[in-house]
């Protein structure tokens, strides 16, 4: 992910117009960031976490965006691999609070 934050908006500003209009489109975008290691993952994480689509077998997008969250900022919300949908829940919820007191990655 390269490019200013600026840049790393817009990108997630596409993927929100994507999301709404084209899934797939939507779907190759987040795919192409989620990998990257760097702290401005978190605007993507920002929008993934409220999808509660599946990504995989048992793991929704949200659940990826938790991980994200958790490995960008190095803070341990309690995201493990094999966890219930629940158990996940509670991870992706002190997520969601660790980015609404952190609005800059």
């Amino acid at each position: 992910m390269f490019g200013e934050d600026n840049d790393i908006e817009h990108l997630v500003g596409l993927m929100e117009t994507a999301n709404k209009s084209d899934h797939q489109r939507y779907t190759m975008l987040w795919n192409s960031c989620i990998y990257a290691s760097t702290p401005r993952v978190i605007f993507v994480a920002r929008l993934l976490i409220n999808d509660t689509d599946l990504a995989q077998p048992n793991w929704r997008i949200c659940d990826l965006a938790t991980m994200l969250v958790q490995s960008a900022s190095g803070v341990d919300f309690g995201l493990k691999d094999k966890q219930t949908t629940d158990e996940r829940d509670v991870a992706m919820k002190k997520a969601k609070v660790w980015l609404a007191k952190n609005p800059n990655p």
